[in-house]
């Protein structure tokens, strides 16, 4: 069996991070709506709790291999989100048998409405180790992916 590939992933803005000199930083883009916090789609300041929200839609893209909201326009994710009137994109059933019920539970609790609910990124770290005591979890992913036929955009 060849090695496993790992991958790392990094949650970032295009080129518009800043250093974080503060516990608050402001840009005035908003970026990519689909992984925009709604806090951030109102024009409010950005925060830790903004890339937690970010980097739980980017947790539901590696673990489903679609993008969020897929079929809606910009404009209709902003508005849905801004109002909390859009719910979070669901997990199909097969992602959810693939992954441990943890890191699932990590991923909502990233893109929660109040930004007080959401996880640090030291606890977010603290449950995917938790969550993910190995690595070859996703070797494992990914071949059980192959095996039922399973087209994706990334490999894990």
């Amino acid at each position: 069996m060849p090695a496993p590939r790992l991958v790392a992933c990094q949650v970032c803005d295009f080129g518009l991070a800043k250093l974080k000199r503060e516990a608050v930083v402001r840009t005035q883009r908003i970026g990519s709506p689909m992984w925009t916090a709604p806090e951030v789609l109102e024009g409010d300041e950005r925060t830790e709790a903004a890339d937690t929200f970010s980097y739980g839609m980017v947790l539901f893209e590696l673990m489903t291999r679609q993008l969020p909201y897929t079929g809606l326009s910009s404009m209709q994710v902003i508005t849905g989100v801004i109002t909390n009137l859009l719910p979070r994109p669901e997990l199909p059933a097969d992602a959810v048998a693939l992954y441990p019920e943890d890191l699932v539970t990590l991923m909502r609790s990233c893109w929660q409405w109040s930004l007080e609910q959401r996880p640090s990124f030291e606890a977010i770290l603290d449950a995917i180790e938790r969550a993910v005591p190995s690595p070859d979890i996703f070797v494992r992913v990914d071949a059980r992916r192959r095996r039922s036929d399973h087209v994706g955009v990334y490999s894990l």
